[in-house]
């Protein structure tokens, strides 16, 4: 079952104020988003039984020029860590292609524009598996 959560600002600003739509009477209040979301499911529980295994949407009333730049933001953020990821593998594949031609982890450094120790963390966790 999903339900939808509904919050906006108190007219003082210092709350949020959140209701479950279709719910006459389940509503709440928090000072965060996260205080507010975590009970709400709490009021909620008080109406259904295994509130706590239901999705909640979240429906938060901001201007649609905020939502907008909200969203604009999440997909810059995204694009940039997709970015980073090719990045570190790319960094990668060159010391590992680099160290394989026999350049120590300076020169692999200075030709990569990292420390020595860098090079070497990258390549430690290279061969142990991780990602740098």
């Amino acid at each position: 079952m999903t339900y939808t959560a509904i919050y906006k600002r108190d007219t003082d600003g210092d709350a949020w104020l959140v209701h479950i739509q279709g719910v006459a009477g389940c509503h709440t209040y928090g000072r965060t988003l996260a205080q507010a979301r975590e009970r709400i499911r709490e009021a909620l529980g008080l109406f259904i039984e295994d509130a706590e295994s239901v999705e909640i949407l979240d429906d938060i009333e901001i201007a649609k020029t905020t939502k907008a730049t909200i969203a604009r933001a999440r997909r810059a953020r995204d694009k940039a860590a997709e970015a980073q990821e090719a990045a570190s593998s790319a960094m990668r594949e060159a010391i590992a292609r680099l160290r394989g031609a026999g350049l120590t982890v300076r020169d692999v450094g200075d030709l990569l524009g990292l420390s020595h120790q860098r090079v070497a963390k990258i390549a430690s966790d290279a061969s142990s598996g991780e990602t740098a």
